[in-house]
């Protein structure tokens, strides 16, 4: 999927199927969803959704994607019913969003091109990450909170869905106050799909309050 002498004009062709498989799975998510997960990022009030803006919703979305109830995950509904070749890539990167994971990244390199090394800061591994966004974007040397998936057949990732930046000092403290059990969790080898879940709520709650959207910059691709 990813060829080592072509590998920006091929991360464009991923980047490109995982668009279109985002537009598709949040068609998948459903009302009942939508509200659990609204009340769990703190945004759900009186009976309706109360997003600040419109990227806050977007970023729901992607939580409703990657941390879903196991009957009712959008992944899994599109993989049954979006008529993918089971041998594919299209398929394979659906299925790959399954063994994706979240947490908070230090960007610490960038090649200028597409290429990106991000520093996990509960587990302490290295990602090497294909993103022509987070390259020109200016996440290099800061901090954020993400979902990387693996890039089949490749020792590349690349990010699914919204990145939150952790710029403000009321947020990098937050963040410091929500990690360390997170760590622990990571040392002891128990950073279950369940705890990341239990880390993304808590982090995009936190961040939601403290206003992250307004640093997030649309790119338009």
């Amino acid at each position: 999927m990813i060829n080592r002498d072509t590998e920006c004009a091929d991360f464009q062709k991923v980047h490109a199927i995982m668009a279109s498989h985002t537009e598709r799975l949040i068609l998948q998510i459903d009302k009942k969803s939508m509200h659990k997960a609204a009340k769990e990022l703190g945004r759900f009030f009186r009976g309706a959704l109360r997003f600040q803006d419109q990227k806050e919703m977007v970023a729901a979305f992607d939580y409703c994607i990657h941390f879903p109830d196991p009957k009712l995950s959008p992944i899994e509904r599109e993989m049954k019913t979006g008529g993918y070749d089971p041998q594919g890539s299209e398929f394979a990167l659906l299925d790959a969003r399954r063994r994706g994971y979240y947490s908070v990244y230090r960007g610490e390199e960038a090649d200028g091109e597409c290429r990106c090394l991000f520093r996990d800061l509960v587990t302490g591994r290295a990602y090497r990450v294909l993103d022509q966004d987070q390259v020109t974007g200016g996440s290099i040397g800061g901090f954020f909170a993400a979902f990387l998936v693996p890039i089949p057949d490749s020792e590349y990732h690349v990010t699914s869905g919204m990145l939150l930046p952790v710029v403000d000092r009321e947020s990098v403290e937050g963040v410091g106050k929500i990690l360390p059990k997170f760590i622990a969790a990571a040392d002891q080898g128990k950073l279950t799909k369940n705890r990341q879940k239990v880390m993304a709520k808590q982090v995009t709650r936190m961040l939601f309050n403290h206003g992250a959207t307004r640093y997030v910059e649309w790119v338009e691709n």
